[in-house]
């Protein structure tokens, strides 16, 4: 016989069931059973939902001892299982490359095809002039000096630059004075420098011809007046002027 089945009338087996149940869940003890189990749940459900797997985001070890990645190169350095790869040498592909170079009339170099383009030379604004895209410039004049305010003009540099569409063949008087008068002007020129040479179109020519041209006085100028042959008669196109100063 159960402890809770009355002496008269036998229970049936879900009378006895319930019977224990209410014995189990109402029975008074200094806490009362059904609270404690109810806490007890709620407490294991809320632990399960705080710590549950499907709610930690981000990345997880799993365990302590895990190898940092492969390193990239040689030169990089792992801290802390990151890869800082700043110095890592950076790899470049070369591939050789044939240039043709052609050297131009001028002596430069330029790359075969792209055709050969004149440099011309600079020049002194001050002693150059030009005319119909023709330049005479005068370089560098050498004298001597004979000790009584007198010398010589040995040498005179010069340069021709032809940007005209057309050739010349230049001829160059030679007059060294002290003051222009008329008549230095209509006077026969101290030299003439024939060049015997054709400057092409898009071309110039830079010489030093000597001169031998006695002088007095202290304070000189040396006229240089290029003209161009090519024509029946000498066709004159620019002059220009250089102080020389004894001293």
């Amino acid at each position: 016989m159960y402890p809770f089945e009355s002496k008269d009338v036998p229970l049936s087996k879900k009378a006895r069931a319930w019977k224990v149940t209410k014995a189990v869940f109402l029975t008074k003890f200094n806490s009362n059973l059904l609270s404690f189990l109810i806490v007890a749940i709620i407490s294991i459900t809320g632990f399960h939902m705080l710590f549950s797997d499907s709610d930690i985001t981000g990345n997880v070890i799993i365990e302590q001892n895990m190898s940092c990645p492969e390193i990239i190169c040689p030169a990089c350095v792992q801290r802390e299982c990151t890869t800082d790869c700043s110095t890592c040498p950076t790899k470049t592909k070369l591939e050789a490359v044939e240039t043709i170079k052609v050297r131009c009339t001028d002596g430069s170099l330029v790359d075969e095809g792209t055709g050969c383009e004149l440099n011309f030379p600079q020049v002194d604004d001050q002693t150059s002039g030009t005319v119909s895209e023709i330049t005479l410039s005068i370089g560098e004049i050498e004298f001597e000096e004979n000790g009584n305010d007198d010398g010589f003009v040995n040498s005179i540099e010069y340069t021709i630059i032809n940007k005209a569409d057309y050739p010349i063949v230049p001829r160059i008087e030679v007059k060294v004075y002290k003051e222009w008068t008329s008549q230095v002007r209509n006077g026969d020129p101290n030299k003439n420098i024939i060049l015997e040479t054709v400057v092409p179109a898009n071309s110039y020519i830079t010489r030093t011809d000597s001169a031998r041209i006695y002088f007095k006085g202290k304070q000189q100028k040396v006229r240089l007046l290029l003209l161009d042959t090519l024509p029946k008669k000498d066709e004159e196109i620019v002059a220009v002027v250089k102080n020389i100063d004894l001293d």
